[in-house]
C-alpha cells in the first residue's frame, strides 16, 4: 500500500483526531472546563478488537464527544505502525512513519547507523573490528522504542547487545563463555564459504543444483561449533542439512518426501515469490512496507502443500501469516498484541 494512498480518507481524518485527543488533557487542564462524554465505545483494527493502553499498561477510554470519537495517539498510533514522539519544546505531538524514521529520526535526532551500533558495542566489549565475527546487527521495534540487536563473537565468547537506535545508549548486554573458537577469530581459522556449504550438501544428495531450490543457508552456532544450517527441495523431496563450518563434514541429514511437488520440481507448479507474500499479507493487515518489521518469511511445507510463513510487526501488534506458495491464498492469520 502506497504512503500517500495510506493516508487519503480514513488515514488523514483519523490522524488529525489522533493529534486532537492527545492535545486534550492539556486543554482541558488549562481552561478547566468539564465536558459530558459517552463512554463505552469499542474499537477495531483489521476486524481485530484493539483494547489502547497506556504506557503502564492500563486500559485508555475511547468516547465521544459533540459527535466526534477520541481516541489516545499514542496507542492507536503505534498500533498503525507510527512513530509517536512529543515535542514538549513546541508542544507538538510528532508522528512519524517508519519508512521516514531512519532519514529523519526523531525528536533527539538522527538514527545512528549500524556501523556506529557495532562501533558501540566493539568499544563496550573492548575488542576490535578485526577481532569479532557478527552474527547479527538488525534494527528492530521493541516496548515502542527501536534499537539494534547486535550479536558477534571474538574467540571462545559470545556477545549480545541492545543498543538505542537514537541516543546509541547500551541497553543490555549479555556475555556468554562457550568451548569453542570462532572462525576468524585471531585463533581461529577460515569458514568454508555458504556456496560451498551448498554443494556439500547438494553432492550427498545426488541432486544437481539446476534442479533444487534453496530455502535456508545460514551459518549458525550449535552445541559449541559454528555449523552451516542447509535447506532445499528437490522434486517431492525435501533436504535438510547441518555442515561444519571450518571442515565441512556433515553433521546431519535429513529428507523427507511429500506427496506434491516442491519449488522448482519436474511436476511442482510455480510459485510466488517471498516478496509477493509479503505483499498479500501487509495488504491483508491493511500496513504498509514501511511500518512493519519482518521477523520471518520462510517456503516451507505443511500438510502436503507449500506455504509462506509470513511474521511480521506493527506497532504493538503482531502479525503471523500462512499463505499458499502456489496460489497466493490465505491459509491463516493471527493477529494479536505484543505484550
Amino acid at each position: 500500500m502506497k504512503k500517500a494512498e495510506f493516508w487519503k480518507g480514513f488515514g488523514a481524518g483519523f490522524a488529525a483526531l489522533l493529534l486532537i485527543m492527545c492535545l486534550c488533557a492539556t486543554a482541558f487542564a488549562a481552561s478547566r472546563r468539564t465536558i459530558d462524554v459517552e463512554d463505552g465505545v469499542g474499537l477495531s483494527i483489521n476486524g481485530a478488537v484493539f483494547i489502547p493502553r497506556d504506557v503502564t499498561g492500563r486500559q485508555v477510554p475511547v468516547f465521544l464527544y459533540s459527535g466526534t470519537t477520541y481516541v489516545p495517539v499514542r496507542a492507536i498510533s503505534e498500533a498503525l505502525g507510527l512513530d509517536v514522539r512529543f515535542d514538549s519544546a513546541n508542544r507538538m505531538v510528532q508522528l512519524t512513519t517508519q519508512d521516514r524514521l531512519l532519514t529523519q529520526g526523531g525528536a533527539s535526532g538522527s538514527y545512528i547507523s549500524a556501523e556506529r551500533a557495532k562501533e558501540i558495542a566493539l568499544a563496550d566489549a573492548g575488542l576490535k573490528e578485526g577481532a569479532a565475527i557478527f552474527l547479527k546487527v538488525k534494527l528492530e521495534l521493541d516496548d515502542g522504542r527501536y534499537q539494534y540487536d547486535v550479536e558477534f563473537y571474538s574467540g571462545s565468547v559470545g556477545y549480545d547487545y541492545e543498543i538505542d537506535a537514537i541516543t546509541g545508549k547500551i541497553l543490555s548486554m549479555d556475555q556468554e563463555l562457550d568451548d569453542f573458537i570462532v572462525p576468524g577469530s585471531p585463533s581461529g581459522s577460515g569458514t568454508i564459504s555458504a556456496d560451498r556449504a551448498k554443494e556439500i550438501a547438494l553432492a550427498d544428495a545426488g541432486v544437481s543444483a539446476g534442479s533444487a531450490v534453496f530455502t535456508k543457508t545460514k551459518l549458525d552456532r550449535d552445541d559449541g561449533r559454528m555449523v552451516y544450517e542447509v535447506e532445499f527441495y528437490s522434486g517431492t523431496t525435501e533436504y535438510e542439512y547441518k555442515i561444519d563450518a571450518i571442515t565441512g563434514k556433515i553433521l546431519s541429514a535429513e529428507r523427507d518426501t511429500n506427496g506434491s511437488a516442491a519449488p522448482g520440481g519436474s511436476t511442482g507448479a510455480g510459485t510466488i515469490s517471498a516478496d509477493r507474500a509479503k505483499e498479500i499479507a501487509l495488504a491483508d493487515a491493511g500496513v504498509s512496507a514501511g511500518g512493519a518489521v519482518f521477523t520471518k518469511v520462510k517456503l516451507d511445507w505443511d500438510d502436503g502443500r507449500k506455504v509462506y510463513k509470513v511474521e511480521f510487526y506493527a506497532g504493538s501488534m503482531e502479525y503471523e501469516y500462512e499463505i499458499s506458495a502456489e496460489t497466493g491464498s490465505i491459509i491463516s492469520r493471527d493477529i494479536e498484541r505484543r505484550n
